[in-house]
């Protein structure tokens, strides 16, 4: 499957409009996203996101959906260099 091509800000704002419709991430945050040399999938990027709650559990469901998410974002979307 080839991936279509993003800014680096298009896909951040893809990214947090795609977790922000789920309610198990509501709180969360895009931390950091990193651009480097296509991995072994051939995705060049790369993201992590964070949850500033209190509520253990509730983070610990909110990070397997946003992981879930990044996952398949991953094998969609390639930054454009």
């Amino acid at each position: 499957m080839q991936r279509r091509l993003k800014s680096e800000d298009e896909l951040k704002t893809l990214l947090a409009r795609c977790v922000q419709q789920h309610p198990e991430c509501a709180n969360c945050e895009l931390r950091t996203m990193c651009i480097h040399r296509p991995d072994h999938t051939g995705c060049n990027w790369s993201a992590e996101f964070d949850f500033p709650s209190d509520d253990d559990a509730a983070a610990i469901r909110g990070l397997s959906v946003a992981k879930r998410l990044l996952t398949r974002a991953r094998t969609q979307y390639n930054v454009a260099s």
